[in-house]
């Protein structure tokens, strides 16, 4: 009988891609001496050019495909058209693996990079470039790049479960433990919670048009800084912790209170805990708009949609959550019909998931921009027991487990003062 594949689980978007850990194992048995926080460069960049090459690799074999077309392989172009990175020839993955026993990989490494950076402008000053370096065992860095080898990061398949995120994430929380930092430095696209970011340094930036940050608290810095970049009609989203929805500490609170009467806050969004690697604790995602009557979208103008997430996903495993893809999508929809998108259908307040709430509402609560505030409690089915005879029934069930509570106190203590210990 022929083997069938197993079809995919639609539900999986990829929390966990299966093998970080076994990956991260043998990459830091490579590691030998050297330490976390250099070691961490050097794998990190090879991953990030490994996903560039992939991506480069998978679009390259379809032009070769195409060349009876008009297609050209080698037309860097084709592949900006398509929102991939040109990979010169010398920074090629396959180049590089070919290579990697070679005392010169080095070399070769740091001219990848600075190929890529050289016909890739957005790329230009953000790779590592230091892989000649006596110090870096030309020895361990071949064997990592065959490592790196055996793992698709950048293909089509890859970047829909997005495999470079999920590893970096795992990557970036090893790291974090062995230098003993916490993971949450890390993490939340931007990092949040970071206290020493140079605040008292910077008290007079004029990005702080709604409010000087406090210096122990990058979080609003993080905000201000993304609207002062933000273009006419832009919009942001990025990730925060949750004290971000409601602290007041050093004017937190009325630097969210000038956003929101600015209108830039488009949209709040709780999310569960236990999504991350590195930390159990549950974040918020922020989306701020410029200008919410752009007529892309209708008129938003004095309105913030609320969206709690906190009961959706399912555990992947003892510690992980996962969002699967119909959570995703739910997500994703609403806030479209919300915005007024064609096709996505009509927008409806429903308790405890969504809620479109007015400004004076958020004025309400105080400025503080927690969903569950705004969104309500779910409906709960009713049952059809009646109320009286439901009474009845939990109190006598309460009486019996009161009852079996003194029977288990009065074995204990008689066992206890068996071996000589009386309560």
């Amino acid at each position: 009988m022929a083997n069938r594949k197993k079809a995919p689980d639609k539900r999986n978007n990829g929390a966990t891609v299966g093998y970080e850990s076994q990956l991260w194992l043998m990459a830091d048995s490579l590691r030998g001496s050297m330490d976390a926080a250099e070691y961490k460069h050097v794998v990190l960049g090879l991953i990030f050019l490994k996903y560039i090459s992939d991506a480069f690799e998978e679009y390259h074999a379809k032009l070769i495909d195409q060349k009876a077309q008009g297609a050209d392989p080698e037309d860097p172009d084709e592949y900006r058209a398509h929102n991939i990175f040109w990979v010169p020839p010398e920074a090629r993955w396959p180049h590089l693996k070919a290579q990697a026993k070679q005392p010169t990989i080095g070399r070769l490494v740091d001219d990848a990079m600075t190929g890529i950076e050289r016909d890739n402008p957005s790329l230009k000053d953000v790779l590592p470039k230091d892989y000649a370096r006596p110090a870096l065992d030309k020895t361990r860095l071949g064997q990592l790049i065959d490592l790196i080898s055996n793992i698709q990061v950048g293909d089509q398949d890859a970047r829909s479960r997005d495999v470079l995120g999920r590893v970096y994430e795992y990557f970036l929380s090893q790291f974090a433990s062995a230098e003993g930092k916490k993971g949450g430095e890390f993490y939340a696209n931007p990092p949040f919670n970071i206290s020493d970011w140079s605040g008292d340094r910077l008290r007079d930036d004029k990005r702080w048009r709604y409010g000087v940050p406090p210096t122990g608290n990058a979080n609003f810095a993080w905000v201000q800084h993304m609207v002062h970049h933000l273009a006419p009609a832009g919009v942001a989203g990025f990730v925060l912790a949750n004290g971000s929805m409601s602290s007041n500490q050093s004017g937190e609170g009325e630097i969210r209170k000038n956003l929101i009467e600015a209108d830039l806050v488009d949209c709040m969004v709780a999310m569960p805990g236990q999504l991350f690697y590195s930390t159990q604790i549950p974040a918020c995602l922020w989306f701020l708009a410029r200008d919410r009557k752009n007529g892309k979208f209708r008129n938003r103008r004095g309105q913030v949609l609320f969206i709690d997430t906190r009961k959706l996903g399912r555990m992947v495993d003892r510690t992980h959550r996962e969002l699967t893809d119909e959570d995703i999508a739910r997500i994703a929809r609403t806030y479209h019909a919300w915005r007024g998108e064609k096709g996505a259908g009509k927008f409806e307040d429903i308790l405890g998931f969504c809620k479109s709430a007015s400004l004076e509402e958020i004025h309400k609560h105080g400025y503080v921009l927690t969903p569950g505030r705004y969104v309500g409690a779910e409906v709960q089915e009713d049952d059809g027991e009646p109320f009286d005879r439901k009474m009845k029934r939990l109190t006598g069930e309460l009486k019996s487990q009161f009852d079996d509570s003194e029977k288990l106190q009065e074995a204990i203590k008689k066992n206890m003062k068996g071996i000589g210990y009386e309560l």
